[in-house]
Order: structure tokens, then C-alpha cells, then sequence
């Protein structure tokens, strides 16, 4: 899933885990552990398909080759609409596991 993202070379990071609290995002990630990180997801819940901004911290980072993988905490998001297309997206999901 892609993840448009001012911290990443070509403003584009791949979410490849996404959990309530958090994500894993790989790519050309120009910041290090401890940096605030906004991104912008598009999650396709059984409401619809919704454009949702998050903010968040980069709690660990390591490099693999020329690119990284982080994980990024979810601190917030753009309102309440959005944090629940989120959180009701990774809730499909983890059903359908």
C-alpha cells in the first residue's frame, strides 16, 4: 500500500504492516528514529474508499541497502473520521487472517 510521505525520496514510502497503533513503511526514508513523520494512506473500509493523514513518530529504523524499513507510531490523525477508517480497515484486515 502506498503512503505519500514528505520524509521519502520521490514523496512515496510502501506500507507493507499496518496494526492500530502503527505501521512498517519501506523506502528512501530521509529522516532517523525520534523524527515526527506525516503521511497520507488510502483505505478502502466496507464505508468506502478514504484519504486519511496521520502523524506520527519513526520509533525504529534500518537501512536495507539504499533504502529503510521503519516503524512509525501513530501519534494522530487527521480527525475522527479518519482515524476510524483507519482503525476499521486494519480491523478487516486482521478478520480476514
Amino acid at each position: 500500500m502506498p503512503m505519500a510521505c514528505a520524509a521519502a525520496e520521490g514523496g512515496l514510502l510502501r506500507v507493507h504492516d499496518l496494526s492500530l497503533g502503527g505501521l512498517l513503511a519501506w523506502g528512501r526514508i530521509v529522516s532517523r528514529a525520534g523524527d515526527a513523520i506525516d503521511g497520507r494512506l488510502r483505505v478502502p473500509p466496507a464505508a468506502g474508499e478514504r484519504e486519511v493523514s496521520i502523524h506520527g513518530t519513526i520509533v525504529h529504523i534500518v537501512p536495507e541497502g539504499s533504502e529503510s524499513i521503519a516503524g512509525i507510531k501513530i501519534e494522530s490523525f487527521d480527525s475522527f473520521e479518519g482515524e476510524k477508517a483507519y482503525k476499521d480497515y486494519v480491523r478487516e484486515l486482521y478478520r480476514a487472517c
